[in-house]
C-alpha cells in the first residue's frame, strides 16, 4: 500500500527541508515546490492526498493558485492546508472562502503539523469510505427501484375496461404502489396503497403489503375486515412504525358492477354520464388504531365511465391550492381522449406544481363495451 503523499508548496528552502523531514518520519511521500508553476507541474506527474501552500509565492499569490487548484475535478476533494507567516485574518479567510481547508502558523510547530495534516488525511479517507457506500447504495437502490416498478404495469387492456397507471416516486424508492389484476373471481380489481414515508423502508413495505393485499382479495373478495388484518401485519403506528391509506375495488367487467373500499385514502373521481363527482373515504387509515371502519361502496360504470385512482402526492401540496388541482382533474378526467392520457396529463400537472415532494401515483380505469 503506498504512502500518502503530500505536497510542500514554499519559497523558504529551509521550511521545506523541515516540513518533509517531519512528514517522511511520520511515514508521508513527500513532493515539494518552490514557485506556483512548478506546483502545476507537480500535480501533473501526481495527485497528492494533502498540500501545504504558502499564502505568498514569489510568482503567484497562494490564493490565486488555490482557487486554480480547485478547478481541477481530481483536486476537488484534497485538502488544502494554507502555511501564514502573517496575523492577516482578512487573507486567512479569503483561503478559506476560496477552499482550503485549515492554516498553520509559520513557523510551524512539528508536531502540530502532523495532527493537522493527519487530521484532514483522516477525514479525507472516512469521506472516501463513505463515498463508495453510499455508490454502493445507490447501486442497489436502483435495482430494488426497477423490481419495484417491475410490479407496475402502464397500460392493460381486459374485456370491458382499459387501466392505465403511472407512478414517481420523489427518490429511487417510494412509499407508493399501484396496481390491477384479475381476481380469482374473474372481476378485475385495482388499487392505489401509500405508505407513510419515503425511501428503502417504506418502498419494502409497499411492495410486501401489496403482495398480502392481492393474496386476500384471491381468497375473500373486498371483504374489509379480512384485508384490515392481514395488512396489519405490516401498517400499525404503533409496533411497525408505518400506518397507511390504501384505496382498493373491484369491477364486474360484464355488469359494470364496481366496489369499492377505502381506508383515508384522498377521494376518487368517478366520471359517469359525462359528469364528475368525489368519492369520499369511510374509514380511517390503516394502522392508527382509530376512527370508523371501512364500509364497502357499490356503483355501477356505464360503457365510457371512468374512475381516477391516485395518491395525495397528486393534490395536497400545490402552489395553485386543492381546489384548482381538482378542477384539472376533472377536466382530465372528462376530456382527454383515453385513459393513458388522462393519466399522462394528471401527473404532468402535479409534477410541475408540487411544493414538497411526496411520491405521486395514480390510475384510470375506463368501463368498454364487452
Amino acid at each position: 500500500m503506498s504512502r500518502p503523499l503530500v505536497l510542500v508548496v514554499d519559497d523558504d528552502i529551509l521550511l521545506v527541508a523541515m516540513a518533509r523531514s517531519h512528514l517522511s518520519a511520520a511515514g508521508y511521500s513527500v513532493a515539494d515546490a518552490q514557485l506556483g508553476a512548478e506546483a502545476l507541474d507537480r500535480l501533473d506527474e501526481r495527485t497528492p492526498d494533502a498540500i501545504l501552500l504558502d499564502i505568498d509565492l514569489p510568482d503567484a499569490c497562494g490564493i490565486d493558485l488555490l482557487q486554480r487548484f480547485k478547478r481541477r475535478p481530481e483536486l476537488e476533494s484534497v485538502p488544502v492546508l494554507m502555511l501564514t507567516g502573517k496575523d492577516d485574518r482578512e487573507s486567512i479567510v479569503r483561503a478559506f472562502e476560496a477552499g482550503a481547508i485549515d492554516y498553520i502558523r509559520k513557523p510551524y510547530i512539528h508536531y502540530e503539523m502532523l495532527a493537522r495534516v493527519g487530521s484532514q488525511l483522516r477525514i479525507g479517507a472516512l469521506m472516501h469510505e463513505l463515498s463508495e457506500r453510499n455508490g454502493a447504495m445507490t447501486r442497489e437502490l436502483d435495482v430494488a427501484a426497477r423490481v419495484q416498478r417491475s410490479f407496475l404495469p402502464r397500460v392493460a387492456e381486459v374485456a370491458g375496461a382499459t387501466v392505465a397507471q403511472r407512478y414517481r416516486p420523489t427518490t429511487a424508492l417510494g412509499g407508493d404502489m399501484c396496481g390491477h389484476f384479475i381476481a380469482a373471481d374473474g372481476r378485475l380489481a385495482l388499487f392505489v396503497l401509500d405508505i407513510a414515508g419515503h425511501g428503502s423502508g417504506a418502498a419494502i413495505v409497499a411492495v410486501a403489503a401489496s403482495g398480502v393485499l392481492q393474496r386476500a382479495i384471491n381468497e375473500r373478495g373486498l371483504d374489509a375486515a379480512t384485508l384490515r388484518g392481514e395488512l396489519s401485519a405490516f401498517v400499525d403506528i404503533e409496533r411497525t412504525g408505518f400506518y397507511a391509506t390504501l384505496v382498493v375495488c373491484m369491477l364486474d367487467t360484464r355488469s359494470g358492477e364496481l366496489q369499492l373500499l377505502n381506508w383515508g385514502h384522498p377521494p376518487p373521481l368517478l366520471l359517469e354520464r359525462g359528469r364528475t363527482r368525489w368519492l369520499s373515504a369511510s374509514g380511517s387509515p390503516l394502522g392508527v388504531g382509530i376512527g370508523p371502519a371501512c364500509e364497502l361502496q357499490t356503483l355501477a360504470l356505464g360503457e365510457g365511465d371512468r374512475l381516477l385512482l391516485y395518491s395525495d402526492g397528486v393534490c395536497d401540496v400545490a402552489r395553485d391550492g386543492f381546489e384548482l388541482r381538482a378542477q384539472a382533474l376533472e377536466l382530465a378526467l372528462r376530456d382527454e381522449p383515453t385513459p393513458a392520457a388522462v393519466a399522462e396529463a394528471a401527473l404532468a400537472a402535479a409534477a410541475s406544481e408540487t411544493i414538497e415532494d411526496d411520491d405521486m401515483s395514480l390510475l384510470v380505469l375506463q368501463r368498454e363495451a364487452v
